[in-house]
């Protein structure tokens, strides 16, 4: 298919649509670039470390099934946009040190 056929079947198709996921995927990117490298300073125990990187692939193994049903009963648009507007909001107040 090639990148020209990747770029005119993503102007086929609903730009909100591939915002969401765009905005998905750079908050994704930003947690593997930034916020993983600093951890380590902030956690001196290696098992409390391990713990921490190891809680969101259990969190995203146990809800996974019921995502997966919901998407499948309303579709896929709202669940993402109510994800980015949760990440939104966590990251607003929060409290930097």
């Amino acid at each position: 298919m090639g990148v020209v056929g990747c770029i005119s079947s993503l102007r086929q198709a609903k730009g909100s649509a591939v915002a969401a996921i765009f905005m998905c995927l750079l908050v994704e990117s930003l947690l593997t670039t930034v916020v993983i490298p600093v951890i380590p300073f902030y956690i001196e125990d290696l098992v409390t470390r391990g713990v921490f990187f190891a809680s969101k692939v259990i969190v995203q193994f146990c809800f996974n099934p019921f995502v997966a049903w919901i998407t499948s009963k309303i579709g896929r648009r709202k669940p993402i946009l109510l994800g980015i507007g949760e990440r939104f909001i966590i990251f607003r107040v929060a409290k930097a040190e």
